[in-house]
């Protein structure tokens, strides 16, 4: 089984605040936020975009903690929590893409 990676994605500063709270980010002062569940509900994604310089933070957590697979690729072979919530998480992410406030910058 050939292992992905997960993709990297920047925001898309040419759209507007109503943009990304309509494809179900929350606005905050200084960034936009959202969670996306990657594995059941015990893999999740805290997505948050800086509104300054558009940089896409993810911080993935299993059960809480950081889920390391997704940050170290040593840990992913043979993983088929991980091979899931990765499929699920380039999914959603594509999907922010099609609604225009995210940018894909690796493929």
């Amino acid at each position: 089984m050939k292992i992905i990676s997960p993709k990297i994605y920047i925001g898309n500063e040419n759209m507007s605040e109503k943009a990304y709270v309509k494809a179900g980010f929350i606005s905050k002062s200084n960034t936009y936020n959202t969670t996306l569940f990657l594995y059941k509900n015990i893999v999740k994604a805290s997505i948050s975009i800086d509104k300054e310089d558009y940089i896409v933070t993810v911080n993935v957590t299993h059960n809480g903690n950081m889920y390391a697979p997704f940050y170290n690729p040593d840990d992913r072979h043979n993983n088929l929590v991980y091979a899931k919530s990765v499929v699920e998480y380039n999914k959603q992410m594509d999907d922010f893409v099609k609604k225009g406030v995210l940018i894909c910058e690796s493929n």
